[in-house]
C-alpha cells in the first residue's frame, strides 16, 4: 500500500461517492470524477431460493430494514448523519454533511433493479463473456 504522504509514489484509488469528501483533506488532486450519469445497477439484494425457502422471515426482515434505511436517509437527515458518523467514524461535521448530501442524491427512493443499469453491465461484460451479448437484462 502506498503512503498517503504522496512523496514520489503514485497513488490512485476509486471511492464511493459518499467517501470523496473524507479524502479532500489529503494533498491529492482529483483526476477523474466518475459521477457520470451512466445507468448502472450497483446495489442490489441477492439470495438463493434455498435461503428464501428456509429462512423466509429473516429475508423479509432484512428487506424491510433495507427499505426503512432508505426512507430514513430520504426523510430524517439528522438520524441518517448520526448513523453515518457513527459507522464511518467521522469527526468532521462538514464531512458528514457532504457525505449525507451525496448519499441522499445517490440512494434511490425505490430500490428496484434497473434494466438500463443491467444493460450497461452486460455491454461491459460482453467482451469477456460472449453469452452476455445475448443475455436478457430483465433476467440478469
Amino acid at each position: 500500500m502506498a503512503s498517503l504522504q504522496g512523496d514520489s509514489v503514485g497513488v490512485a484509488t476509486a471511492l464511493s461517492p459518499v467517501s470523496v469528501g473524507h479524502f479532500k483533506s489529503f494533498p491529492y488532486t482529483l483526476i477523474v470524477g466518475l459521477g457520470l450519469n451512466v445507468p448502472y445497477q450497483g446495489v442490489g439484494l441477492v439470495t438463493t431460493q434455498r435461503v428464501l425457502a428456509r429462512k423466509r422471515d429473516i429475508a423479509r426482515r432484512f428487506v424491510k430494514a433495507f427499505v426503512e434505511a432508505i426512507h430514513m436517509v430520504k426523510t430524517n437527515p439528522e438520524a441518517a448523519k448520526r448513523a453515518y458518523v457513527k459507522y464511518r467514524k467521522l469527526k468532521d461535521e462538514k464531512e458528514a454533511e457532504a457525505a449525507y448530501e451525496t448519499l441522499r442524491e445517490v440512494v434511490k427512493a425505490k430500490p428496484y433493479p434497473s434494466v438500463e443499469g443491467f444493460k450497461t453491465i452486460l455491454a461491459d461484460l460482453s467482451e469477456k463473456v460472449p453469452a452476455a451479448k445475448n443475455a436478457n437484462p430483465k433476467f440478469a
